[in-house]
């Protein structure tokens, strides 16, 4: 009995231990969505805290994996996006990061038939995004 009581109190901590994980605000990534026929691809973007007028800054592009995929706009900053908001990162290397969110049904990469790899309309975002007038 004493083992089966201690058991349970361990697997209730461990439940309330996942439950309990601070989630992580990654709102100083603006929320963004490029569409291009018919086509929506979410994604997240951070500017230099002290952009500079007619100064240029290094473009970040993140691209995850299959397994984050999705809609959310959420999950792909998973990998990384904490490493970009350190302040110190911030401050020492300033730069426009870009975090594109893959639908579940289309990779960001396809293969043509000579085996090349491309990126799935990755200049049209990136040409979108540089030609901006963003200052802060």
């Amino acid at each position: 009995m004493l083992k089966k009581n201690l058991l349970m109190t361990v697997l209730l901590l461990f439940t309330i231990g996942l439950f309990a994980q601070k989630s992580i605000d990654f709102s100083i990534f603006e929320k963004r969505q490029y569409e291009k026929n018919g086509v929506v691809l979410p994604y997240r973007i951070m500017y230099p805290e002290q952009m500079k007028k007619g100064e240029k800054y290094p473009l970040v592009l993140m691209l995850h994996g299959m397994g984050r995929c999705g809609n959310d706009n959420e999950g792909q900053l998973n990998l990384g996006g904490t490493m970009f908001m350190n302040k110190d990162n911030r401050n020492n290397f300033p730069c426009i990061v870009i975090y594109p969110q893959a639908p579940k049904t289309t990779p960001f990469v396809r293969v043509n038939e000579e085996g090349g790899i491309y990126l799935e309309d990755g200049k049209s975002l990136i040409k979108r995004e540089s030609n901006r007038k963003v200052y802060q």
